[in-house]
């Protein structure tokens, strides 16, 4: 088997497509311009070992994607998290494998289907995949697309088949066995980021806030020169939650970003939405200045992994939905997404028992909001414990009513693609209603949905009145139910997305 290497200049420069062949020896990959591209193997990754080597189908610490030829074929590689995943489908005489869903379903001149209006209910089942089913569908007018987490892809000449990350014989004893776990860890990811042997390395840039999960991994990469951090000042309820004061005492330079001025862009929610049904994650798009060339590294995954409190799922869930809106934004922009609470993640239940350990009582302040692992991290890093951990806020941006998932220019633009869609007539089995239904629903509807949600924010705070809190939740969930247009939302985003791997560019729109 060899590999053969096509680039593709007008693609966002971390997208790759593999077209394996059943009658040739050769695959063929597809390629943006910041693919590294190697006799042996390719990758737009960055994981724990020896850049040279290329030995990221060898570890389950690894973020990004990439293929490695081994004795037994072609193994595509996934990141090690539920925030990324393969794309793959099985055709007549090939089999094509993409680290990009729009990528795909471009190269095959195939769409969402109209048809169907479960694609934002499918996308949140990620949550269950790095213990649970790692192959989820996504049906398309060009057939059904596997989404693969977690889990590498073998192509051996006929088929593709799913194969297990290697975890080694891991065991978390004591705090100390973890921690050192996480150090040696980062200490071989850095490393790796930053070889000079790559076409270009990576820098690693953080998100941080003052709760528990981002200061941990400041604290974590607090020992090497060149780290980075940017902050949000406010969460989207306009309470604190900047990371200031912990970079800081970190002694890492942190940059404050207005989470609201992705509005100032049209089209901004098109990679977002289009591969997560979602623009929870839209407040890293202010941020790109910092995250190109970047590896981003965040605390996603802490919920679990580190709380103390936690209790298990069956199967197990990771996240609420965040964080997946980047697996196409970040090829756009340029980094590599690393959630480093999940390092050793199937050693959770070990974890676990530490924080709920006698040893690290010391570190447990109580309540409802308390996560020992994180809290002796970053105290022994020399941040006051009054700098962080202080209340569960959250950074993505949760919209209280579907009308607020679009800015103006893309609610138009969204309209102007339903009548699109009726002159043409049924597609995929569903023909989209008439659109000036939906203006009124997103005009009369929408402002109701806001009022529910600040007065089921003011009822949550106000205990003599908890009685009416399930009839307000109940209206607030009725009214942010999507409405038939915004069932739409991924098949318009995906429509729009396939042209930056066309050459003519996402439409772009002034902002009124």
């Amino acid at each position: 088997m060899k590999l053969v290497y096509q680039p593709v200049p007008h693609w966002p420069g971390q997208a790759w497509l593999a077209r394996c062949s059943r009658d040739d020896e050769r695959v063929t990959v597809f390629h943006g311009s910041d693919v590294e591209t190697k006799e042996q193997w390719f990758c737009e990754a960055v994981w724990a070992g020896d850049f040279p080597a290329g030995d990221f189908d060898r570890t389950d610490i690894v973020a990004g994607s990439g293929g490695r030829l081994r004795g037994d074929g072609l193994r595509f590689v996934s990141s090690a998290s539920d925030i990324d995943r393969l794309h793959s489908i099985h055709r007549e005489d090939a089999a094509l494998v993409s680290n990009s869903l729009v990528c795909l379903l471009a190269w095959m001149d195939g769409d969402p289907d109209t048809g169907y209006g479960g694609y934002v209910e499918d996308f949140a089942n990620y949550r269950y995949t790095v213990f649970g089913e790692r192959t989820l569908a996504f049906p398309s007018t060009a057939g059904t697309i596997d989404l693969t987490y977690f889990s590498n892809l073998v192509w051996t000449g006929e088929r593709l088949r799913e194969s297990d990350k290697p975890c080694g014989e891991r065991r978390f004893g004591s705090f100390e066995e973890y921690e050192a776990f996480l150090r040696h860890c980062m200490r071989d990811f850095v490393a790796n980021a930053r070889s000079e042997a790559r076409l270009r390395p990576y820098k690693p840039v953080c998100p941080l806030s003052n709760g528990y999960d981002s200061p941990t991994v400041a604290a974590l990469l607090s020992e090497y020169n060149g780290v980075e951090a940017f902050t949000f000042r406010v969460n989207q309820h306009g309470e604190d939650d900047s990371g200031e004061a912990v970079a800081e005492a970190l002694g890492i330079p942190c940059r404050v970003i207005d989470r609201e001025a992705w509005r100032m862009e049209a089209l901004a929610e098109v990679p977002f939405l289009a591969c997560s049904g979602s623009i929870g994650d839209l407040v890293f798009k202010p941020a790109e200045a910092c995250l190109q060339g970047a590896v981003l590294m965040t605390g996603y995954g802490g919920d679990l992994v580190w709380d103390k409190d936690v209790r298990p799922s069956d199967p197990v869930a990771i996240g609420g939905g965040s964080m997946l809106g980047l697996t196409e934004y970040r090829l756009w922009a340029g980094f590599i997404n690393c959630p480093v609470a999940l390092w050793g993640v199937r050693q959770l239940h070990d974890i676990i028992r530490l924080s709920n350990s006698n040893a690290m009582r010391p570190w447990d302040v109580g309540g409802g909001y308390t996560r020992p692992i994180c809290r002796r991290i970053v105290e022994a890093a020399g941040v006051d414990r009054s700098l962080f951990g202080v209340g569960k806020r959250g950074v993505s941006a949760v919209p209280m009513s579907r009308a607020d998932d679009l800015g103006r220019c893309s609610r138009a633009d969204l309209l102007a693609w339903l009548k699109e869609q009726r002159r043409r007539g049924r597609k995929g089995g569903g023909v989209p209603r008439y659109p000036w239904i939906a203006e009124l629903l997103d005009r009369g509807i929408s402002p109701l949905a806001v009022l529910f949600g600040r007065i089921e924010r003011v009822v949550r705070r106000r205990r003599l009145v908890r009685w009416l809190l399930p009839p307000v939740s109940w209206l607030r969930k009725r009214l942010t139910h999507p409405y038939y247009h915004h069932r739409y939302r991924v098949h318009w985003a995906m429509d729009r997305a396939k042209r930056r791997y066309s050459g003519a560019g996402v439409l772009r729109f002034p902002v009124q």
